[in-house]
């Protein structure tokens, strides 16, 4: 009896130290881990996935899965070649000798294959800014003398034809750090008129004279006792024959007309939102702006002009949301074109609202929506681009991006195939995985010219094959390698502007030390090094603002 207890209590010691094997496994734990050869990756790529799974007992099963995908391999590597751009789970599970099981999930982005180079940029000249973020596009005078701006120091930049820099000043003396995101506009005698400051009571416009001298100055906003001090946001002051006209945003934002020879207000109106974009100017004599979150707007320029002193009424309002109240609302930096749609003078431009990229056409008298085309399998919130227009009177669209997709770039539609819910044909759609900030430029013979935040210049033709892709960076070093020593990136955030005589001039920024931007003046090339652009487009609004002057008016 004695010999049996003893084997019984040694049976139990074994079970208990075999028990405490186990339970030390569990104290140790089994976490499940691994390492991706590249994350994020091209499309086309083999990537090879390798377990760094640690404790429980070895060896270990794998199971390896791209999302409902099972892979053959049930050891500690494997491989997949992802076939088409997109975000993927990878998931992978382990069990150890023991029976014991842990998991790990990571998420893998796969981007486009990456577009090959093709073209390239005869520079002319490049003339560095100081300061960051040089969102604004370039105006080019009739002496050919090219103004800009840098937002985040405020400076107004000249420089003539060759690239010799005239005039470097900052525009005005802000009280709260305000900064400079008006873009010029030139008028016939030279005067150049440009609004600037951001916020907390900054916001001007002003007019220089052609030599940079300040000519008047404009603040007369009348914001309302107990509102935000009026802000001056992206947009360009539209020239007409006697005056010009812009906007403030903010609750006190407003409309305003002025005599463009003295600076003197004529009249305003009180649009929700103010004008946070520039002001477009339609030929049968109506004025546009889109006032943020809070809508589209249009008033008679006649009216402006003869207001005084009281707030003359806004002609319509256009809510360009179907849920205005709910987060996030449209989003308002698109610039405005003007065209004629079934012969009617419209507005058009873009937003992103709730169901994604909108492009639109409203009458300019009556306000009436003439085309409401949402941008398939596009959801990137725009920027502060907007549309133009082709000579076939097609509408260019510049588009924001999202992650792993390339919706980003341009698209192009036919806006007189409008249906009864505004859907129009697409005639090109050109894609990227990037962000097209700026408006696209149209030049003589159609082809279509938008620069992207990663620093790259396309062209394309009127058919949307590539004509042109390059890095703006690797051309601008290569001509002036002094001032832009250490530029990886040209970050371009404004519209290419298109010459008379072709040369094509656009802003950009550094985009890693954020130290110094710049402004290009050259001439693209194809892949049999011709240059083939003579000129901007015959078009009714073929480039931001419209012109080289940016006049921005329908003529």
């Amino acid at each position: 009896m004695n010999k049996f207890k003893t084997l019984i209590m040694a049976a139990g010691a074994i079970l208990s130290i075999a028990a405490c094997q186990k339970n030390q496994v569990e104290v140790d734990g089994l976490t499940a881990n691994f390492d991706l050869s590249a994350n994020p990756c091209y499309a086309g790529d083999e990537i090879h996935f390798t377990s760094t799974s640690t404790g429980g007992k070895k060896p270990y099963v794998c199971e390896w899965k791209v999302g409902e995908t099972v892979l053959p391999s049930k050891e500690e590597e494997a491989k997949y070649t992802f076939a088409k751009n997109g975000t993927y789970q990878v998931v992978l599970s382990i069990t150890d000798d023991l029976g014991n099981t842990a998991s790990k999930k990571k998420i893998v982005v796969v981007n486009p294959a990456p577009i090959e180079d093709a073209g390239g940029l005869e520079m002319l000249w490049v003339g560095r800014m100081e300061g960051y973020n040089a969102v604004s596009s370039p105006a080019v005078a009739d002496d050919g003398s090219v103004w800009c701006t840098t937002r985040d120091e405020g400076r107004l930049y000249k420089f003539d034809k060759d690239g010799n820099k005239l005039v470097d000043k900052q525009m005005f003396e802000p009280k709260n750090g305000g900064k400079a995101f008006g873009i010029a506009s030139i008028d016939t005698d030279g005067t150049v008129f440009i609004g600037s400051g951001d916020q907390n009571g900054d916001a001007h416009v002003i007019a220089f004279n052609p030599d940079g001298s300040e000519k008047w100055s404009f603040s007369e906003w009348y914001a309302k006792s107990g509102d935000p001090a009026p802000s001056y946001r992206k947009g360009v002051v539209a020239i007409g024959d006697k005056n010009v006209y812009f906007g403030c945003c903010g609750n006190s934002g407003i409309l305003a007309s002025a005599d463009k020879a003295t600076g003197k207000r004529n009249g305003f109106c009180l649009p929700g939102g103010g004008g946070y974009t520039g002001i477009a100017l339609s030929k049968d004599g109506y004025a546009s702006c889109y006032g943020g979150m809070w809508g589209f707007h249009g008033v008679e320029t006649s009216v402006l002009d003869k207001g005084g002193d009281s707030p003359v009424q806004v002609k319509y309002d256009l809510w360009m949301s179907d849920k205005i109240q709910e987060t996030p609302k449209t989003n308002p930096e698109s610039a405005i074109a003007a065209l004629t749609l079934n012969g009617k003078a419209c507005f058009a431009g873009q937003v992103t609202d709730q169901k994604g990229t909108r492009i639109y056409a409203v009458c300019a008298e009556t306000g009436e929506i003439l085309v409401n085309h949402y941008v398939e399998d596009n959801s990137g919130v725009q920027d502060q681009g907007g549309v133009v227009v082709t000579p076939e009177g097609y509408l260019v669209a510049a588009l924001n991006f999202t992650s792993g997709q390339d919706d980003g770039g341009v698209i192009m539609i036919d806006p007189s195939t409008a249906d009864a819910t505004g859907k129009c044909e697409v005639k090109g759609r050109f894609k990227v995985q990037e962000k097209v900030a700026g408006s696209a430029a149209v030049d003589k013979a159609g082809n279509i010219h938008f620069g992207t935040e990663s620093g790259q210049y396309y062209v394309l033709d009127k058919n949307f094959n590539l004509i042109v892709k390059t890095s703006l960076a690797e051309a601008v070093v290569k001509k002036n390698p002094t001032d832009f020593n250490g530029l990886e990136v040209a970050k371009i955030w404004s519209s290419p502007t298109i010459g008379d005589d072709g040369i094509v001039y656009i802003s950009f920024t550094e985009a890693n030390t954020k130290a110094f931007s710049g402004v290009a003046a050259f001439r693209p090339f194809n892949r049999s090094n011709t240059k083939f652009c003579t000129g901007l487009a015959d078009s009714e609004w073929p480039m931001l603002a419209h012109d080289r002057r940016h006049t921005s008016r329908q003529l």
